[in-house]
């Protein structure tokens, strides 16, 4: 295995490059950076882009999809980006809202009447903006990915649980309360959740090789997933319970994420005050704010000029999505690892540096 990263680190191949950034910004200085920070964290393969203002001013894919089989990463290379899922499941609450086929502030009773008691004053809001108090599933011995649920099993495991806190009280990530939000998305449009993803996201955004994940399903470009453990590389398990769907089971490219990145800076399917909440801290019972939206974090919660979110999945995928709102710089990133010292965002952040220090303007 150590002989085999050995290689891996000696002989990354550029599998696909497209650089239309300025001349000032020199090409391999990006380059470099990220295949140090490849060799550093042991990661066999990865893409991203570099967007201003929706347009891409880069676009690269470095090393390999399969160490197995050589197999380089492109363009069109399908990862599991893990948490960066919950924009598209926030996205699909507000298309709903804005057509009044469900409000934010609709308990989550209304959709899956059998919830406990506790349960009563939990809304939709709660649950996109982690402030629910439903416990997440990390430690929970009766959750497991190598399993998977009907809508009862799930909601058995966390029914019997106690809040972590009131509903609104404070913040605490959750992504069982992501997955709830499918009770919602699904009787609100009458449709799977997988399938309002495709016919109301990803097909109107070109997003063509976007899909929410079957691990049983054969699927042409998809990554395998690797797990760093000690400095080694093992090969990730590719299962994920489908009820978890909406807080992370997205497979996509950094070519569809990219389309995905122009869609959500036009915003021409929200109404405005819905395309206002996303960025918005949440304001919690006692008044205060916290720096979430809804699926995306907040560098600050009293400016939101920086928005991002990151995505891990047990199959050995990480993902990073950074945006500097002031110069228009957004970096995406995709490595197929997991484990171990795998750190996507300060790599994506960096990167949007290197390019936001270009179009800041010269002091006079």
């Amino acid at each position: 295995m150590h002989r085999l990263l050995r290689s891996l680190q000696a002989s990354l191949v550029i599998a696909a490059i497209v650089v239309l950034s300025a001349p000032q910004l020199q090409a391999d200085d990006v380059e470099d950076f990220v295949v140090a920070r490849m060799q550093e964290q042991h990661l066999p393969g990865v893409a991203f882009a570099v967007l201003r203002r929706g347009e891409v001013l880069r676009s690269e894919a470095l090393g390999f999809a399969s160490l197995e089989l050589r197999a380089p990463v492109s363009s069109g290379t399908i990862f599991q980006i893990g948490s960066l899922t919950k924009q598209f499941t926030a996205r699909a609450v507000l298309l709903l809202a804005d057509e009044g086929k469900l409000r934010l502030t609709d308990p989550i009773r209304k959709f899956v009447p059998d919830v406990p008691v506790s349960w009563n004053r939990i809304t939709l809001y709660h649950l996109l903006t982690h402030t629910s108090g439903v416990p997440n599933w990390v430690g929970m011995e009766e959750f497991s990915f190598h399993s998977d649920y009907t809508s009862r099993q799930f909601l058995a495991i966390f029914a019997d649980k106690p809040l972590d806190f009131a509903p609104g009280e404070r913040f605490k990530y959750s992504s069982a309360g992501y997955s709830l939000l499918t009770f919602a998305i699904e009787k609100a449009s009458g449709m799977p959740f997988s399938d309002f993803l495709r016919v109301r996201l990803f097909e109107p955004a070109g997003m063509h090789a976007t899909s929410v994940n079957d691990s049983e399903t054969v699927l042409a470009g998809r990554a395998e997933g690797y797990v760093v453990r000690n400095g080694a590389i093992y090969n990730g398990v590719n299962l994920r319970p489908r009820i978890t769907a909406p807080s992370g089971a997205v497979l996509s490219t950094i070519d569809d994420l990219a389309r995905w990145e122009s869609v959500l800076l036009a915003g021409k399917d929200l109404l405005p005050e819905s395309r206002a909440l996303v960025v918005r801290p949440v304001k919690l019972n006692g008044g205060n704010t916290f720096h979430y939206g809804l699926g995306w974090y907040l560098r600050d919660a009293a400016k939101s000029d920086i928005v991002y979110h990151t995505g891990t999945t047990s199959a050995g995928f990480r993902s990073a999505y950074f945006r500097d709102l002031p110069s228009g710089i957004t970096v995406i990133f995709l490595c197929n690892a997991s484990g171990d010292g795998v750190e996507p965002l300060p790599i994506a952040e960096s990167v949007a540096r290197m390019y936001i220090e270009r179009f800041q303007p010269v002091s006079q």
